[in-house]
Order: structure tokens, then sequence, then C-alpha cells
């Protein structure tokens, strides 16, 4: 490994040019942290901030439809850490919630409980509605509509490149990048050849904030309250192989029936509603994250993430980012031998 004028050994990626496909959460997470390692990097995306899916989510953390359950547990654990460090800079937009989960049958603790603070199990609670079992422990909300333009500037400040461009074939970017990443959401399954990528189409409804509410998440099987800065998203659906991104009245009179009874101080004669957006999340068996060697240039695949982007973003970047760095760092010890020997590549 070569050293830097300091004498510090350098990064494997210093310099290195890296393609990222995908602009949300999860492209821009792993943007930063292969600048932060000092790689060369540019962003390309079909679609930018706030026309993404990323925009759409209520965001906070909560590992729902993700595996394998041990990358899961390991890449959440990570990012929860790192959201509790980003909630101390106000311009994140992440902050600190309670979060009270609610069940109308007897509900084991969830398998994933291990990273979260404060995690105790509930009983019967009318406050909360008809529900028999539950659990409430603290969670980390990101307000996309400040978090993604956080995400957006850290790109920008560390010297990234974001270029609005549909790529058609991962192979095209290896004319003018030495490695990339294919954290597309669900158009990753068609650049990766990959048919197990679904849609899971996400619609929520966000509501002006009434005065007073309560800074408390409140989570039922898929109809979830989450109060942020300014106003309260109402989520929400789960509907497997469905593309349609136009939001369904239907759907969005459900969604509010269903969050007021989870929640009895939203009363539906009352709301304000601000907008209605649909998401497409990146459903899939398991969340792949996975070196690939195409011919030679380094690929690594991070898509799959479900209803988990935010939840699992930054433990998968810092995978992606250590897959790349021992992939190059041993082309580059390998080309240094070959150099001391007088072979030629």
């Amino acid at each position: 490994m070569a050293a830097d004028d300091t004498g510090s050994p350098a990064s494997p990626l210093a310099g290195t040019r890296i393609a990222v496909v995908g602009a949300g959460v999860s492209g821009l997470s792993c943007a930063v942290r292969l600048l932060e390692a000092g790689a060369d990097v540019t962003v390309i995306a079909r679609e930018l901030s706030p026309a993404n899916t990323s925009d759409v989510a209520a965001a906070f953390w909560y590992p729902y439809r993700a595996g394998p359950r041990d990358k899961v547990m390991q890449w959440g654990a990570a990012t929860y850490a790192r959201l509790r460090s980003l909630a101390d800079d106000p311009a994140t937009g992440v902050v600190r919630r309670p979060i009270v989960h609610r069940y109308a049958e007897a509900a084991p603790d969830p398998w994933w409980r291990e990273p979260v603070e404060g995690f105790e199990s509930l009983g019967v609670d009318d406050r909360f509605g008809p529900w028999v079992d539950g659990y409430r422990y603290v969670t980390w909300l990101a307000d996309t509509s400040r978090y993604m333009p956080w995400l957006r500037s850290r790109v920008d400040a560390l010297g990234g490149t974001v270029v609005l461009r549909t790529v058609a074939s991962l192979d095209e970017l290896r004319t003018d990048w030495d490695a990339a990443v294919d954290a597309a959401g669900v158009f990753a399954g068609d650049l990766a050849g990959d048919a197990s990528v679904f849609p899971i189409r996400g619609q929520v409804v966000v509501v002006r904030k009434p005065p007073g509410f309560r800074d408390e998440i409140r989570e039922s099987a898929c109809r979830y309250v989450v109060p942020r800065h300014e106003d309260v998203v109402l989520g929400g659906t789960a509907q497997d192989g469905d593309w349609s991104r136009t939001p369904r009245a239907d759907d969005a009179a459900g969604i509010i029936a269903g969050c007021c009874e989870l929640c009895r101080e939203l009363d539906p004669d009352r709301l304000e509603v601000l907008d209605h957006r649909v998401g497409l999340r990146p459903g899939r068996p398991e969340v792949r994250v996975e070196l690939e060697d195409r011919g030679g240039f380094p690929l690594v695949h991070d898509y799959g993430h479900a209803g988990a982007g935010f939840t699992l973003s930054w433990g998968c970047a810092d995978d992606v980012v250590a897959m790349l760095a021992g992939r190059l760092g041993d082309e580059a010890a390998g080309s240094a031998g070959r150099s001391g020997t007088g072979a030629s590549r």
C-alpha cells in the first residue's frame, strides 16, 4: 500500500474513479463513504431528489421486510449508531423519536431488538386503541425533506459529481470509471439481470402537523403515523409487483382511516392534507451487497432493501467501501509486486 505525504498509509481508493448508479439514500450514502475514503465519485441517476422513492419514505429506523437476519443485524446496528451521531447536527434532519408498535394479537419481541435503546414490551393500553400487545423503543427519524438535501450537500462538499442520466447497461461504465456501485433501487434488477427484484408500491398521505401533536411514532402492521418537523406522514401500503406511481383515492382513504384508529389524536374530519405520494420500494428475498468482477471491472451491488433502505444505508455503504478497498488494494499490491520483479501488465 502506498503512503501519503505524511507517511500514513494511503487509502487503496485514493484517486480511484468510481461511478455510483442511483441517487436514493443507498446511492448517496455509498457516495459519501467512498468520497471520505478518497475516491473520485460520480453519482449517476435517472431521478434526483425530491423525485425518487427515498423522498417518499417515512424514513425511521425499522428493519421492515429485509433479510438475511444476520446481515440486517450488522448493517442495522451500524446505521442506528450513525443516525444517532447525525442527530447532533440539526442540518441533517435526523431526530430522536420514541416509537410504539401495536398489535391486535399476541406478538413476540422482534428479532432485531438488540441494537435499539429503551426497548420495553407493552400490554393493553386504551390510549392506543384495541391493541393487546406491543413494544416501544427509541428510533431515529430522518426527515427526508432535510435529510436527502443534506446527503446531496455532503457529496458536493466532498468533491463528488452528480449527473442526471439513464444507465442502459452497467458494462458501459467501464469506459470512464475504474469501478462501479449498483445502487439503482427497484431498477437495479434490470441492470444486474436479477429477476428476483420486484416493486413494493408504497403510498403515503402527508398532513399538516396538528398543534401540540405528540412527537411519537405509532406503527401497527402497515399503518404508521410519523410526526416530522412540520408535518405528519401517514402510511401506508405494501403492494407487491405494482409499478403504478399514481396516488389512489381508495388507498388514501384506507390510510387515513387506519391511522386515525391507530392514533386517536388524529381527527379525520380536521386533517389538512398537504400531499399524496407514492414510491416503489426495491423488494427482493434478501438484500444484495456483493462484489462482482466483470472481466476485471469491479462492480459492487447494493440493492434489494425493501422497506429498510434508511435502516440499513450506512451499514451497507461501509461494506461497499470495504469490498472495493479490498479488491482494488489487492490489485494495487499485485501490480506493485509485478513491477518489482520486472513483470509487465
